[in-house]
């Protein structure tokens, strides 16, 4: 439940890894092979593109392991949820923290899943994946129930518009993934999501998805936020870059020097702004900017400094945060938060009603089935991208990024990925809420096989909105000013120069 404190914005990564996988099955499929042997892409012909499915089947799609965990019957208000609804969830959650795993966030099988066996968690907390994957596949499917729920309380309706987008979504599978394939719609999905999905199934899924994003786009748009969240300071600094855990002292020594000396000759908060540009340019400094202080949002150090009552407009001084270091900061006074901060703001107050509801599971959602332990898999040994830190050390890169950062290749089928995740794609997009993105564990465990038990869960999404926020996933230490990970912070340096340090795009 941790998990839903935060609106998972990190979907549209997910848009953006669809896209891209889109483009991938296109340039696939672009050479198939003709009647005569040779290929669109040989002889230069528009032709339909085909691909075969013969060998595969639902069965082994997705290792042995996921295959136990579907067909559980669960309730909500008394009512059953159809098998093909819960399955769908499930599949499209296992297949999300598969990703994560390709990435090494988690452990992953030779087939480049989630190694739901895998141990999660330690002493009392102590589980394993396919507990946690239980966890968010749940919540991912409540909490669409409850969002469908009050849209309809609300009298929300598909309207035309809606209606044509989703038969154009059902039209768009079948024209790039059923005729290549020369079978049925229904074989397709059958295939991806189990026996029984029919297309009118997938149709009345898209139709909820879309229900439950419409009520959120409406709470987020009709939400009022209190004058004193509304309002906040405005924070410029200069990071001189000295993490606790991993600076030397004597890197802790010259940080908090170099941070002292600057603000000894600065006269004014003007003044902080030239010469923190100049030094981050000859490199002494991590970053410099000005940023808006939400409440509630920040890593505490920052976020006393700039909530202290007795602060006055102007006032300077030095901040140390554990996790990155020294601040030379100054208080430029209070300034109206950001749009996207307020719908953010908003988000989470969606969220905390949801996670309450959910809680006190209010509609008695629930299954009588239980999980069996997940069979044992072939393991494969994560493998990370590299980059350095200002500091020296070197540290592993999160999810994709436009440095070129790439998943392992683990050997998981490709037709899978380009043709489930496609076929996902508005229910993904609608969801705005889904769970699994955040990562983030009721004991904090959720973590990067490779990482150390004492680093945060915390990090994505990554991503293209938001980005700002104290707790996020997966399990890096939060930037002390942005809430992004140390790692992320540094990825994204280069992609965001103009805009740093006031958003930061989540992973996810």
């Amino acid at each position: 439940m941790k998990a839903f404190k935060k609106l998972v914005i990190g979907i549209v990564a997910a848009a953006v890894m669809m896209s891209s996988t889109v483009t991938a099955l296109a340039d696939e499929t672009t050479a198939a092979s003709q009647p005569d042997g040779t290929t669109a892409a040989t002889t230069g012909e528009s032709t339909t593109s085909t691909f075969d499915i013969s060998k595969l089947s639902f069965d082994t799609m997705y290792g042995n392991q996921v295959i136990d965990y579907l067909n559980h019957q669960y309730e909500y208000n008394g009512e059953k949820i159809p098998l093909t609804e819960s399955n769908y969830y499930f599949l499209l959650t296992f297949l999300q923290l598969s990703q994560y795993a390709a990435y090494g966030y988690y452990p992953a099988t030779s087939a480049g899943y989630l190694d739901l066996a895998a141990t999660y968690g330690e002493g009392e907390e102590k589980k394993t994946y396919g507990d946690y994957f239980v966890e968010q596949a749940e919540d991912y499917l409540h909490s669409t129930y409850i969002f469908v729920e009050r849209a309809k309380a609300a009298g929300m309706k598909l309207t035309d518009e809606d209606k044509k987008s989703i038969e154009d979504e059902i039209k768009e599978r079948t024209e790039q993934q059923a005729k290549p394939a020369g079978v049925s719609l229904e074989v397709i999905l059958q295939l991806y999501f189990g026996p029984g999905f029919t297309e009118q199934a997938y149709r009345s899924l898209l139709e909820n998805a879309t229900l439950a994003g419409k009520y959120q786009e409406k709470y987020v748009k009709d939400y009022k936020i209190p004058e004193d969240k509304l309002m906040v300071p405005n924070i410029r600094y200069a990071l001189f870059y000295a993490p606790g855990a991993t600076a030397t002292a004597d890197e802790k020594k010259k940080a908090e020097t170099a941070a002292n000396d600057m603000l000894k000759s600065c006269k004014n908060a003007e003044d902080l702004k030239t010469k923190a540009e100049a030094a981050k340019t000859a490199g002494t400094v991590y970053d410099e900017g000005t940023l808006a202080v939400p409440k509630g949002k920040m890593v505490s150090a920052f976020e006393n400094w700039a909530y202290d009552a007795a602060r006055k407009e102007g006032e300077m001084g030095i901040i140390y945060s554990q996790e990155y270091g020294y601040f030379c900061v100054a208080y430029m006074g209070k300034v109206k938060l950001a749009e996207e901060d307020q719908q953010s703001l908003a988000s989470d107050a969606l969220n905390t009603e949801i996670e309450n509801e959910m809680k006190a599971n209010k509609h008695n959602f629930h299954t009588d089935q239980k999980f069996a332990p997940a069979k044992a898999a072939p393991t494969a040994a994560p493998q990370e991208t590299e980059t350095q830190a200002p500091s020296g050390e070197t540290v592993p890169t999160a999810l994709p990024t436009e440095s070129g950062a790439t998943p392992a290749d683990n050997g998981m089928s490709n037709v899978l990925i380009i043709v489930f995740i496609v076929i996902g794609g508005v229910a993904i997009l609608a969801v705005v809420i889904i769970l699994i993105m955040n990562n983030s564990s009721k004991d904090g465990s959720s973590k990067k096989s490779s990482k150390s038990d004492d680093e945060e869960d915390e990090e994505y999404e990554e991503e293209e909105e938001g980005g700002e926020y104290e707790e996020e996933e997966p399990e890096e230490q939060e930037d002390p000013y942005s809430g992004v990970s140390e790692e992320d912070a540094e990825n994204e340096e280069d992609e965001e120069e103009e805009e740093k340090p006031a958003k930061k795009g989540k992973k996810k």
